[in-house]
């Protein structure tokens, strides 16, 4: 995996639908089809407890696209019922594996930088909502020997 496709993956959540729409339009000089109608589905969430042992969250909803790019075929899945960013997803590992990926990356990464800073203003505002949530256990002790 590239350091484009790490970054791309940890801010789609993030990304709005208009956006979505104008960086899929970035990859407007391929012929980019689409292999079957995004589908949704459920996946088992697994996580690891604190011994490492597996730990079964639930079930989460995901949108799975296959595309082809200019003939090569790709594919993604992205959390919830949003089918836009699932084949802009898979546009992107497309575009990643064709003959001219050089090219078309750099076209994505000038949309890409473009909209970044308003994606990073929104992940700032929800960690600092998260950052409020946060519990001190040390204290709750302390507040309950008073």
């Amino acid at each position: 995996m590239t350091n484009l496709e790490t970054e791309f993956r940890s801010y789609l959540p993030r990304v709005s639908a208009e956006e979505t729409r104008s960086l899929l339009e970035t990859f407007g000089s391929m012929d980019v089809g689409d292999l079957q109608e995004p589908e949704t589905g459920l996946v088992m969430l697994t996580a690891l407890d604190c011994y490492t042992h597996p730990f079964h969250l639930g079930e989460l909803l995901v949108t799975q696209a296959e595309v082809t790019v200019d003939g090569v075929r790709a594919h993604a899945t992205v959390m919830g019922d949003q089918a836009e960013k699932a084949i802009l997803a898979a546009t992107l590992n497309g575009a990643l594996r064709h003959t001219e990926a050089e090219r078309l990356t750099r076209e994505f990464v000038a949309g890409w930088t473009t909209l970044l800073p308003g994606i990073q203003e929104r992940r700032d505002e929800e960690m600092g909502v998260a950052a409020t949530t946060k519990v001190a256990f040390e204290n709750m002790a302390e507040e309950e020997e008073i």
